[in-house]
């Protein structure tokens, strides 16, 4: 008997020095990845990298390396970098000050749930790149408060134990340029790493930044890896700056056109659109103006064609609007099988057919393509709301010619992203350009 019980504890020691070295760091997956700048710079300031698969993502900042791993060790390193990245501090009157670094200028969805994802309050509102601070009270009780902005996302839980307020409320207080040095010291990586949860064959974005430059790399990595951040100018006359990604030896913008003026400065008509015109007019999604930093402009053909517009270009100098082959080259590299998920952004909210959500995009391509709609005549198309995006070509139909353009038709109804033609004087595109 009294060999048994010394056999059973024993192996229970046994299993729980095995258990612990598993917690404590076993890994199969143990991925050295290293950054560099080439082209228009070749300094680059911070890298966020999104593994799309897992709905994660880090910021690298300005010479830190990334340890790619699969380590249970690592799991309370990433735990640590989100609610670093978003930072809440409560007082005893059960105010709450949140902060967190926008890494681009843009519109930011904030917003509190309570723990059965109901939503308890929220707010969007533009903000620019730097640390940003919000004001939140909430009465007691446990919640998780997301942030989502352009091209990240934060969660974080909050326990409200003391708190005199009896309904909800948040405000913006403001956000300031913040240093690389600041982003850093928030993440606590002394040592220059920066680690993330990796498993086989997981879809990661890599989206590079410096000063007004900022290149897309998506990767499924297999080894240690250096990923090349090709930069390349992308400005439009407003002087917006668009991220760019090289799909298939195409650079292509990673983010739809919102320019208000030909590239010689020339205002273009911003107007609501009519039935059965031909005036070379934009107009903003939804007819919202804040949703122009989202989505983009809406543009007539007769805005982009040069022969209906007075010879202007809307084009960033340097690119172009794609042409029928060229996106035709783009569906081809992708695969119509796949294109209705790897051209999708993945942060945004994505509707079926059916008006279900779809979360099913991988945005493998980087192509980012965020589901803006478009009109019909002067009227909202009612099928394309949160369900699709369409983008100009440049050439008219293959078979008929004008007035119908070709286009390409990326939606949740075509999950080939059919190009497709439609007369030009009912329909508004979003616009994407292509490097010459």
């Amino acid at each position: 008997m009294k060999t048994k019980t010394l056999y059973s504890n024993f192996k229970a020691v046994a299993l729980g020095l095995v258990c612990l070295t598993a917690i404590n760091g076993y890994a199969t997956i143990n991925y050295n990845v290293s950054f560099k700048a080439i082209g228009a710079t070749t300094t680059l300031e911070s890298v966020i990298v999104e593994n799309t698969t897992q709905g994660k993502a880090v910021i690298v900042p300005a010479g830190n390396t990334l340890k790619l791993t699969d380590a249970l060790s690592a799991i309370q390193q990433v735990n640590t970098d989100n609610s670093n990245q978003l930072i809440c501090i409560t007082d005893m009157q059960g105010i709450t000050t949140v902060n967190f670094n926008a890494p681009r200028s843009g519109n930011i969805q904030i917003n509190a749930f309570n723990l059965d994802g109901r939503k308890i309050v929220g707010m969007s509102n533009t903000i620019l790149a730097g640390d940003c601070t919000y004001k939140l009270s909430l009465p007691q009780g446990l919640y998780v408060l997301q942030v989502k902005g352009n091209s990240f996302k934060y969660r974080s839980k909050l326990s409200i134990l003391n708190s005199q307020a009896s309904y909800a409320q948040l405000s913006y207080i403001g956000s300031e340029k913040a240093s690389l040095n600041t982003m850093s010291k928030a993440k606590g990586l002394a040592n220059g790493v920066t680690q993330m949860l990796y498993d086989e064959g997981d879809q990661l974005l890599f989206k590079g930044y410096s000063s007004i430059y900022a290149t897309y790399v998506p990767a499924v990595l297999v080894k240690d890896s250096v990923v090349n951040f090709f930069f390349v100018n992308c400005t439009d006359a407003d002087g917006n700056h668009y991220p760019v990604v090289n799909i298939g030896g195409q650079f292509w913008m990673a983010e739809n056109l919102k320019t208000t003026k030909y590239i010689d400065g020339t205002a273009i008509t911003i107007a609501a659109p009519l039935d059965n015109s031909t005036a070379p007019t934009a107009n903003y999604p939804n007819n919202d103006p804040s949703k122009k930093d989202v989505f983009g402009m809406f543009y007539r053909w007769h805005a982009i064609d040069p022969s209906s517009n007075g010879n202007k270009n809307v084009a960033p100098i340097g690119w172009h609007i794609p042409n029928y082959w060229e996106l035709n080259a783009l569906v081809t590299t992708v695969g119509q099988g796949n294109c209705w998920y790897d051209l999708r952004d993945i942060n945004s909210d994505w509707l079926n057919v059916d008006n279900t959500p779809n979360t099913e995009g991988t945005n493998a391509t980087g192509f980012s393509a965020k589901p803006a709609g478009t009109f019909w005549g002067a009227a909202i198309d009612p099928n394309s709301a949160n369900k699709r995006t369409w983008i100009w070509s440049s050439t008219p139909a293959l078979s008929g010619g004008l007035p119908n353009v070709l286009f390409l038709d990326i939606s949740a109804k075509y999950p080939n992203a059919p190009i497709n033609s439609s007369d030009v004087n009912w329909i508004t595109c979003s616009v994407r350009c292509i490097h010459d």
